[in-house]
């Protein structure tokens, strides 16, 4: 776990790079983030508490109903916070210290039954202001509140209201020494649990027992995962997302497992393939192709690539292979202008990850954005086919690992975790 001491370093690193951000739009500017909103599932039953990330990133707490406002001046933050009521006090306990959070963060404390006047108060001066677009969250309620008073009726009003991501998306997606320390954590542990399920890869197993078993391996070392676990055995595999079900694994075939644990926060996703037995000589031959890719992608990460590129060079390492395999037929100019490797791999190669397993950031297929120091991706090409080919059957298969791009190349945090073949 991370000392309270380094935390605090990084938090007020973190408000103070949100500083100069604001200060490029105006000094007079303010950056909202909120508690995420509880969830209802049925009457007085909600959903498991999931932070919000801008929220975690800036006071690395679970607060619930709770606002953080950073000044784009002098003025020291506020987090704003609800007074615990005794009612609270029986039902649910008194849960974090809002001081606590506070200090750690620089910020000064204000205690309050009113919320929402208290931050409406705090940015109603402010020339530009930013905050989060989620209906139900405080910072949401304040700027749609003070957008939709009328003109006369405003003081000094924000001439501008933009979204939190135009201040947090690039602090976000660089992550710091402290960052990428949590993410690894987040894949060891990861890790550990992932080997204590393989020797139950088994004919018979069913798939959501895997996951219960997956599941169960992540949390009993103090962890939560960062998604459901994806478990897709043999013609289940070929859907990208498949929720694990009563299907029983069945000797030479694949099963695909998707997961990743979390750490403080921050998460780690992983894929690997495993066979069931020993799988044809065509699987292990699609299992080779998608390594070599893999592997090859991730050689080719470092500063000045865009994510694009490294992307149509996963269409063209599988295209080509698979043409050579017989899977794919005709000239190869034409596949390429028919888009024929889509068919075989629908998804783009990866995407950036954090907070969030797929999390904030510009990395999309189509878009130029370059990789810089700092960021993590996700490198994750897949071979899946629904139908029957010839005498193959319906598969899917995925590799992924989390890596992190450094000042001359590219550091594989997973690494360490095997992309067995045989397990006999």
């Amino acid at each position: 776990m991370a000392s309270q001491q380094a935390l605090r370093t990084e938090l007020r690193a973190r408000i103070a790079r949100v500083r100069r951000e604001l200060r490029i739009y105006d000094k007079n500017s303010a950056l909202l983030v909120s508690s995420a909103p509880r969830r209802t599932k049925a009457r007085d039953l909600h959903y498991p508490y999931h932070q919000d990330n801008d929220f975690f990133y800036l006071t690395g707490s679970e607060l619930e109903e709770a606002t953080a406002v950073i000044f784009g001046d002098e003025r020291k933050p506020l987090l704003i916070a609800p007074e615990v009521s005794e009612l609270k006090l029986i039902w649910e306990g008194a849960g974090e210290d809002a001081g606590s959070v506070a200090r750690r963060m620089g910020a000064s404390l204000v205690s309050t039954d009113s919320p929402l006047e208290e931050i409406h108060s705090a940015v109603k001066n402010t020339r530009y202001l930013f905050h989060p677009n989620t209906s139900g969250q405080q910072g949401f309620e304040t700027a749609r509140k003070l957008f939709l008073l009328s003109s006369h009726r405003r003081s000094s009003p924000p001439i501008f209201f933009g979204h939190t991501d135009h201040v947090l998306e690039k602090l976000r997606l660089k992550k710091s020494t402290f960052e990428v320390t949590q993410i690894s954590q987040a894949i060891s542990i990861s890790q550990r649990a992932l080997q204590a399920v393989i020797p139950f890869i088994q004919p018979g197993m069913r798939e959501l027992e895997l996951a219960t078993r997956l599941r169960h391996a992540i949390e009993e070392q103090g962890s939560k995962e960062s998604f459901p676990a994806i478990i897709a055995s043999g013609p289940n595999a070929a859907i990208l997302h498949h929720t694990p079900g009563t299907r029983r694994f069945q000797a030479g075939e694949f099963v695909t497992i998707d997961f990743g644990a979390t750490y403080e926060g921050y998460a780690a996703d992983i894929t690997r393939v495993f066979p069931v037995g020993t799988p044809p000589e065509v699987h292990r031959e699609l299992y080779s192709l998608l390594l070599e890719t893999q592997t090859k992608i991730v050689s080719k990460i470092r500063p000045g690539k865009t994510w694009k590129s490294l992307n149509e060079l996963s269409e063209e390492l599988l295209l080509k292979g698979l043409r050579e395999l017989g899977i794919l037929k005709g000239p190869i100019a034409k596949l390429r202008k028919e888009k024929a490797i889509k068919k075989f791999y629908p998804h783009s190669l990866g995407h950036s990850l954090g907070l969030a397993v797929h999390d904030i950031g510009p990395l999309r297929s189509a878009g130029e954005a370059k990789l810089t120091p700092g960021i993590v991706v996700t490198v994750e090409p897949g071979i899946y086919s629904q139908s029957k080919i010839g005498r193959i059957p319906p598969f899917g298969m995925r590799i992924e690992d989390d890596v992190l791009v450094t000042a001359t190349g590219a550091r594989n945090l997973s690494s360490a975790i095997p992309k067995i073949l045989d397990l006999q």
